[in-house]
């Protein structure tokens, strides 16, 4: 092993495709340091049902830190995706409210946070609803009803 080879934890010898991927993200993590405001992070879920731990760890968490960075962060709650995928709809109303409810409890501060979420409206194709929405200034923390 030549000493510009690099191991990894479990003692397997990094490829240069993963260090130079690694170069990058060092360097984007430094320019989102310095400047958070000129990042805009987009994320969001399904509201499917309640958020758990694994939510939590995987992602919520890292959403409310860039949040807390000063990063632009932008939260769909994809209540359309639900409607069109296999997934029951039957409480989809209560999955939206708990979603906002989890994202809040979280940390997920609604006066930060852009929540973009296509609201349901009666006689209107998913599409054609999701082509009208617009960026509010601060989510919207009731269920639509129909």
């Amino acid at each position: 092993m030549t000493d510009e080879q690099q191991l990894t934890a479990a003692g397997n010898e990094m490829s240069a495709s993963f260090l130079a991927a690694k170069k990058r993200s060092d360097e984007t993590l430094a320019k989102l340091e310095a400047k958070p405001s000129s990042f805009t992070m987009l994320t969001g879920d399904r509201p499917t049902g309640r958020l758990h731990l694994g939510h939590y760890f995987g992602s919520i968490r890292e959403r409310v830190a860039m949040q807390e960075r000063g990063v632009n962060t932008n939260i769909i709650i994809a209540d359309y995706q639900v409607i069109t995928d296999r997934e029951p709809t039957e409480h989809i109303q209560d999955n939206v409210l708990n979603l906002v409810l989890d994202y809040m409890a979280a940390g997920v501060d609604p006066n930060k946070t852009i929540d973009v979420h296509p609201l349901r409206r009666a006689g209107r194709e998913p599409a054609a609803a999701a082509v009208s929405c617009s960026w509010s200034p601060r989510p919207s923390c009731t269920a639509p009803r129909p």
